[in-house]
């Protein structure tokens, strides 16, 4: 991954769930779902989400304004620190 002029290096997966975070852009996608996306619909470590999203928050916190937040019940969000993507 690269963000302005510096690259990054992250785990296939975890590129996925960024595309799937784009691709659902201002909707809360769920961990079901961004497991299938990452992973493969046969997976069933839900765990690897868990892991992804920790290591996605930690990365874009301090390269990005984007946030991954928990929506309690539902699953995850990729917002704007600065408001939520129109």
């Amino acid at each position: 991954m690269s963000v302005a002029g510096t690259t990054y290096r992250i785990s296939d997966p975890m590129f996925r769930i960024l595309c799937a975070f784009h691709k659902h852009e201002g909707r809360v996608v769920s961990r079901n779902f961004l497991l299938a996306y990452g992973w493969g619909i046969s997976n069933k470590v839900n765990n690897n989400v868990t892991v992804a999203i920790s290591e996605l928050r930690s990365l874009l916190k301090n390269i990005t304004d984007l946030e991954i937040i928990t929506i309690h019940g539902k699953g995850y969000q990729l917002v704007n620190k600065k408001g939520l993507f129109k």
